[in-house]
């Protein structure tokens, strides 16, 4: 592991760290004499460079998160999906309905570049923000009367582009399209 000459070295391989009190932080009890955690211990940014992660430390298990959403009259209970934890989440949709609805978590500027891979099988349904939200799908408002009309059998990649909006492109077996939300 590469070492950074900005930060502390606390103990090695061959001389390991031994605290028998405990170790403290800036007067903060950080870890228990008997190795028990006690706080957070937090880096900050830029602190942890490439050179100091383990190869495939980072595996899509953790960038990404793969669950299901039934879609609902009215987008809500299990017709809504919930905030990402990674960078990507991978959603399969069921419908009975190609008026049935699925919603998209709120956003923030925090959360811009996060994509939702949502794939439907013998049924579409329609796709919504959360309500009052002004959060818009292909530059259209999606939060009231406009929603976007996901067909059957497609995958829609939705990127959030911004704090207020999201690009969604839909792939079906021989196309990509961009569609727009509309009121039905």
């Amino acid at each position: 592991m590469a070492t950074n000459p900005n930060h502390a070295v606390i103990g090695t391989t061959s001389t390991p760290l031994d605290v028998p009190g405990g170790l403290y932080v800036n007067g903060t009890q950080i870890i228990t004499a008997a190795g028990a955690i006690t706080a957070d211990i937090q880096a900050t940014a830029g602190s942890i460079g490439t050179a100091e992660l383990a190869d495939a430390s980072i595996t899509p298990a953790k960038i990404a998160e793969v669950t299901t959403a039934t879609a609902t009259a009215d987008g809500l209970t299990t017709g809504s999906i919930t905030a990402l934890t990674g960078f990507k989440k991978f959603v399969a949709v069921t419908s009975a309905s190609a008026t049935n609805a699925i919603t998209l978590p709120g956003i923030t500027a925090a959360t811009i570049g996060q994509e939702i891979f949502l794939t439907v099988g013998a049924n579409g349904y329609e796709l919504l923000t959360p309500a009052s939200s002004n959060t818009t799908i292909n530059q259209v408002d999606s939060d009231g009367t406009n929603q976007l009309d996901v067909a059957a059998n497609t995958t829609l990649r939705c990127t959030q582009i911004s704090s207020t909006g999201w690009l969604a492109e839909q792939i079906a077996a021989t196309a990509i399209t961009v569609v727009a939300p509309d009121n039905d």
